[in-house]
């Protein structure tokens, strides 16, 4: 996310809090997302030598969150099934 949008969402109350550690764990929750990690740990390592992966690199991957993972679920508008779809797109993250 850009720096203008991140000013505007904050502005406009639009910052989820998320707990970092919290996070982390619902997103590799599973056999096939660990097993992805792996294969692309594996091939960058393989390509450049090393691997680097940010929390933010996380977020700006995630298709979808949880409702149960926001501290602060009033400032967003939850679907049916209490998700946001593609949240890095339309919200800013503050790590708690």
């Amino acid at each position: 996310m850009n720096e203008k949008k991140q000013v505007v969402n904050k502005l406009l109350g639009k910052t989820l809090k998320i707990n970092r550690k919290r996070f982390v764990e619902w997103y590799y929750n599973d056999k096939d997302s660990l097993l992805s990690l792996a294969s692309d740990v594996v091939d960058t390592v393989v390509s450049d030598g090393e691997y680097r992966i940010t929390i933010k690199d996380i977020w700006e991957e995630c298709g979808y969150i949880s409702k149960s993972m926001v501290l602060n679920p009033e400032v967003a508008e939850w679907n049916e099934d209490d998700e946001l779809e593609e949240p890095s797109g339309d919200y800013d993250v503050e790590w708690v």
